[in-house]
């Protein structure tokens, strides 16, 4: 018995001492009932904090149309200037109960804040809750368009087979571009050897190893292994000849088949795919391409279990809102246009791996440099880049900077397999193609 109204509960973070409290309202007569059916628009919660415009804390429940007051008690008299997270979602109804939605049951909720900005709130992959329900995230946008505050929207499906994603994604694909985690901005990064991919925390860190493209097409680059550190845990796929390692072993893990680590990572096979998970929410997948027996090239995509702030560093970081810019590993800043010589000597060479600090078991045996001219859609031979534009044309990609990278990609890594990544991605608002001043005397 808690004469005080708190009601104290554990839930597990996994140290198992995570201790939360909850207090129900001062008439706890509810807000009503919706069905579900009837969800679409029709229910809507509200949250106030006691401040200069409100006297007391209030809960507004509004059920189509109707809005259904519960005040509360001010327990914390500065919660308007320190409130941070919150959590909106369909769960069961307590002890930590499961609500069962009908197969083919699609939700999409939006989390609305009202704080003097235009940013909308952030992700993060965790509930406040022992209460659950048997759909899967699967796809989060910040700040959307629709509405008049700043949201976060998420959707949770049980159709098919769905798979959690990640708060944030950012991609690392094919001859070799770069999409950063802001969403917005794409550049060509055609560095050898290996480099930062993401540091997010000291508990995650993924490691790219990049080598030149085929003969007859210098200025060119692949990625052909990653390698990832999970908390205690190390991670590495490589490509050629193909293989999983865990702490330093081989790991024959088959085709369709996971593995679930003492530390909380999980890894799964799934044709030429390769996942790998913390309990944080991070993601790193490789997607393996090859051409018969022939490995050619891997696509590395990165998500966060957190939305990304200024700590993500890497190729991938560059989280702000700043679109026209990327920055060094020292945090200098290189503003559209990029020079040539700034992308390949002070920026590469900020992000090169020490070897001493690599997460790879297994150091580079290919060159380390860059090119001094990248190779873009235009140095094409005429009749390579015609076949190249058909067949991605008729895959359906016509924005115009994904239709330049997947000509180049169909192209130098000579399989028209390259062009399937750029059905899946969305379009780049900017793209920072490097210069290359000529300098005169």
């Amino acid at each position: 018995m808690f004469t005080d109204g708190w009601c104290p509960f554990t839930l597990n973070d996994g140290t198992g001492n995570f201790t939360d409290c909850a207090i129900n309202s001062l008439t706890n007569t509810g807000i009503g009932t919706v069905a579900i059916a009837s969800l679409k628009d029709n229910l809507v919660l509200t949250g106030f904090p006691a401040d200069a415009s409100n006297t007391v804390d209030n809960v507004i429940g509004t059920i189509s149309g109707t809005a259904n007051h519960e005040p509360g008690l001010n327990e914390f008299p500065d919660l308007s200037t320190n409130w941070k997270e919150v959590e909106f979602n369909i769960f069961g109804d307590g002890g930590g109960s499961e609500v069962t939605f009908d197969p083919n049951t699609t939700l999409e909720l939006r989390t609305s804040v009202a704080s003097d900005t235009t940013l909308g709130p952030g992700c993060d992959l965790q509930s406040f809750t022992g209460e659950s329900n048997n759909l899967t995230l699967v796809a989060t946008t910040s700040n959307p368009p629709k509405g008049n505050l700043p949201s976060l929207v998420f959707t949770e499906t049980n159709v098919g087979s769905p798979t959690t994603a990640p708060c944030s994604n950012a991609i690392s694909l094919g001859d070799t571009h770069v999409h950063p985690f802001n969403g917005d901005t794409e550049y060509d990064f055609q560095a050898f050897g290996d480099f930062l991919l993401v540091e997010a925390g000291p508990n995650f860190m993924v490691h790219t190893r990049q080598v030149p493209g085929p003969p007859g097409y210098p200025g060119t680059a692949t990625n052909t292994a990653v390698a990832v550190m999970m908390g205690r845990t190390r991670i590495a796929v490589y490509l050629q000849p193909t293989r999983l390692v865990i702490d330093g072993k081989t790991n024959n893990l088959a085709d369709g088949r996971t593995i679930d680590l003492p530390t909380g990572v999980r890894i799964t096979h799934k044709g030429m795919e390769y996942v790998i998970m913390d309990e944080s929410g991070n993601t790193v997948r490789a997607d393996l391409v090859k051409k018969e027996t022939e490995a050619l090239w891997m696509n590395i995509t990165v998500g966060l279990g957190r939305s990304p702030d200024s700590r993500v560093r890497g190729l991938l970081g560059n989280p702000s809102d700043r679109k026209d810019e990327i920055r060094t590993a020292r945090n200098i800043t290189l503003k559209v246009p990029v020079d040539v010589k700034d992308l390949y000597g002070q920026f590469a060479d900020s992000w090169r791996v020490d070897p001493a600090k690599s997460l790879f078991v297994e150091l580079p045996r290919a060159q380390v440099g860059a090119p001094k001219k990248p190779l873009t859609a235009n140095d094409l031979a005429p009749a390579e880049k015609a076949h190249a534009i058909e067949v991605c044309k008729a895959a359906g990609i016509t924005h115009e900077a994904l239709l330049d990278d997947c000509v180049l990609d169909t192209t130098v890594l000579k399989d028209d397999a390259a062009l399937k990544i750029f059905t899946r991605i969305a379009p780049p608002k900017l793209v920072i193609k490097p210069v290359l001043r000529v300098e005169t005397k």
